[in-house]
């Protein structure tokens, strides 16, 4: 009996733990300006965009990475290393199927590299929020191992260049003791279009 009610002490805690960790990486409290997206309007993402970011705009930011590579951005499977020190070779395109689905294309020197599928959600605030392994567990968090969380949302701004909203926040511990490597972060990179 003693060994079921720890399992569900401990259960909680955790539960606990992520719930707070999941309001870490947050865009909701954060509006930059844009042109807000909508029905009639979603498909303008549709195009080809250089890979490497012409500007990022910090809100919060602890450089763990330089977040200016939209492959580093949206791959969370790394099944593709893309450097930066060659990143001007690279683009991508956006296929925007509906409000609930995007396919991105991968290319180098335009050589199809490989596809990927997205879950999105077209929210109330114009924003196209992305669903793409959003909460990670490393390990057992808190006990050996982190929670790595991220929130992805794209828009486009006033001169129809591509924007990319990201929260991200990464925490951990060893025996809940000692604290391991943890980020806060929370930026905007804006993609130009291929000309």
């Amino acid at each position: 009996m003693d060994t079921k009610l720890n399992t569900v002490k401990y259960s909680c805690l955790l539960l606990c733990i992520f719930i707070i960790c999941q309001s870490c990486a947050t865009l909701k409290d954060h509006q930059f300006d844009h042109t807000p997206l909508n029905t009639n309007n979603l498909k303008k993402l549709n195009d080809k965009y250089y890979a490497k970011s012409i500007i990022t705009d910090s809100i919060e930011l602890n450089y763990m990475f330089t977040p200016d590579n939209f492959f580093r951005e949206t791959d969370r499977k790394d099944s593709v290393r893309i450097y930066n020190s060659n990143i001007y070779n690279y683009v991508f395109e956006i296929d925007v199927v509906s409000s609930r689905l995007i396919r991105v294309n991968y290319y180098k020197k335009n050589q199809l590299l490989y596809k990927r599928s997205y879950k999105c959600k077209l929210a109330d605030d114009g924003y196209l929020y992305l669903y793409n392994q959003n909460t990670r567990l490393l390990g057992v968090p808190y006990l050996l191992g982190a929670l790595d969380v991220k929130h992805t949302r794209l828009g486009l701004d006033h001169n129809n260049q591509l924007i990319m909203d990201v929260a991200y926040f990464r925490g951990g511990a060893a025996l809940l003791i000692i604290f391991l490597a943890w980020g806060n972060e929370k930026y905007r990179a804006t993609y130009r279009r291929l000309e």
